[in-house]
């Protein structure tokens, strides 16, 4: 089950709507305080709530080939499209789902060393 509504009314419907052994995976975050769970139900169906950031790379690869192979339309899903340089203000807007889009980056000089600065970042001059 995916609860997509980070709101406490949602999560504990889906969370009562689980089958025994059942999983319900949060998609956003509850920023209400003391969001109550119905931990009874949960006991009683052994239920597992699985709530934090996704981590979708090792799966990317058999979304992308199923998108190519059903031609599902994944566009349907973005509200707002904005390029790369134009992140700080897209993340302003009030929308459901940016997608950000950028040039490929140019590939590394070997290793695997992380970025001191974001793509398209200047470091700030030292003083």
């Amino acid at each position: 089950m995916v609860e997509a509504s980070s709101k406490g009314p949602g999560l504990r419907a889906a969370l009562r709507a689980l089958a025994p052994g059942g999983v319900c995976t949060g998609t956003g975050y509850y920023l209400g305080t003391n969001t109550a769970l119905p931990v009874m139900d949960m006991y009683a169906t052994c239920a597992t709530l699985t709530v934090g950031v996704s981590h979708v790379r090792p799966i990317l690869p058999d979304v992308l080939d199923f998108v190519a192979r059903t031609g599902f339309p994944a566009e349907k899903v973005t509200t707002t499209l904005a390029d790369w340089e134009d992140a700080p203000e897209a993340y302003l807007a009030r929308t459901t789902k940016l997608v950000l889009r950028r040039d490929p980056l140019p590939p590394s000089s070997g290793g695997t060393a992380r970025r001191s600065t974001a793509p398209g970042m200047q470091k700030a001059p030292h003083s």
